[in-house]
């Protein structure tokens, strides 16, 4: 997908509001398959180093299906425009920058008109209305916080290196606890050297912004069901090779009986 001057600056721009959210996507060599716009503008916008994900094992083939698939099914979703244009209204009402959605100005207009409509629409007591849009602003709004901690999980295994391997070291609760930690710190921040319940080195501690904090947290929280879903994997395969190991030495001790009473 070709990405012109006025869409880096508008990805720049929504670096500036909102920070880099989401991954890079790279191979084994490095070649970025996802992600060539953000790649773009944050080296416009002077960063030095953004959060990757590198996958491996895919053929080429798969590599440029990817590239292509990554790219169309973002295009093929559409806009519910009456809920656009009143969430639009909101962010005007709220003195948002409307500059930073990405959406043209005259896009903008026709939105706004709509919303006016709308509005005006709505105050007629005969009309049927339609059912409130904010329940479905909610799930979107849903939708994107589980995909910023699923985004935060993925940094952590590409950046930090917190691989399944790396976190099945912990058994004894250290990664529950470290994302208590961080939670405790979104709501009620503590002093920057960690608080004293933080179960690993003091130089793994890196709080940030209240949301973000929270963000780890979930991440973290999400890692030790994915180590406990492991565990539980690993004691089902022992105890079926030992069951399978039992049955097999009763029917030898059969057998061997078998053969003493003949």
């Amino acid at each position: 997908m070709k990405h012109g001057d006025g869409q880096i600056t508008q990805l720049v721009a929504s670096f500036e509001q909102f920070g880099f959210n989401g991954v890079i996507v790279v191979d084994e060599g490095n070649v970025v398959l996802a992600g060539h716009g953000r790649r773009l503008a944050a080296i416009r916008a002077g960063m030095k180093t953004v959060p990757c994900l590198r996958r491996t094992g895919l053929s080429e083939a798969q590599k440029r299906a990817y590239i292509i698939a990554d790219n169309q099914i973002a295009r093929n979703g559409e806009w519910d425009e009456t809920v656009l244009a009143q969430q639009l209204a909101l962010l005007k009402d709220d003195g948002f920058d409307l500059g930073t959605l990405g959406i043209g100005a005259d896009a903008l207009a026709s939105l706004s008109n709509l919303s006016a409509a709308t509005a005006k629409l709505g105050e007629g007591a005969e009309v049927d209305k339609a059912p409130p849009a904010a329940p479905v602003v909610k799930r979107r709004r849903g939708v994107e916080a589980v995909e910023e901690v699923i985004n935060e999980r993925e940094r952590q295994i590409a950046v930090e290196g917190w691989a399944p391997a790396h976190d099945d070291k912990y058994q004894d609760g250290e990664l529950p606890r470290a994302a208590a930690c961080y939670a405790l710190h979104g709501c009620a921040p503590q002093q920057d050297d960690g608080p004293s319940q933080w179960p690993f080195p003091a130089e793994w501690w890196k709080p940030g912004t209240p949301r973000r904090n929270l963000v780890k947290a979930a991440a973290l929280l999400i890692a030790e069901i994915e180590r406990l879903d492991r565990a539980e994997k690993r004691r089902a395969v022992i105890a079926e090779a030992a069951a399978k190991a039992a049955a097999k030495a009763a029917e030898k001790l059969d057998r061997a009986a078998s053969k003493g009473g003949r």
